[in-house]
């Protein structure tokens, strides 16, 4: 997969910050161009694995195109981050919830509503 985004290689190496590099990969899937925002954000995840936008982010694209083991992969990376963010507790409930995981949904659900 990584060989039909090379022509992205020259973008990705003018993106000095890890803001920069996310707002590209916005625009990316906003124009409708969700596999090569995909591969962006793996690369900028790469560069900066700390970076947890990057993650919720993922988990929203994948999502969007149902791979729903990799978005809850994704969301629970993000959450490992941000641990005293309710955000991603909310986003992993959501996505618990559409993919029929009632148990994890509550959990998720109540750990975003302690913090």
């Amino acid at each position: 997969m990584r060989g039909l985004f090379l022509h992205l290689l020259p973008l990705l190496k003018m993106y000095t910050t890890p803001e920069q590099w996310y707002d590209a990969c916005v625009d990316r899937q906003k124009a409708g161009q969700i596999d090569e925002a995909i591969t962006m954000l793996r690369e900028l995840i790469e560069k900066f694995p700390d970076y947890a936008l990057a993650y919720a982010a993922l988990g929203a694209y994948y999502t969007k195109k149902e791979q729903y083991d990799d978005a809850m992969e994704q969301c629970k990376k993000y959450c490992e981050i941000e641990p005293n963010d309710p955000f991603g507790y909310s986003i992993l409930s959501s996505l618990s919830i559409r993919i029929g995981r009632r148990q994890d949904a509550e959990e998720a659900l109540m750990r975003s509503q302690n913090l």
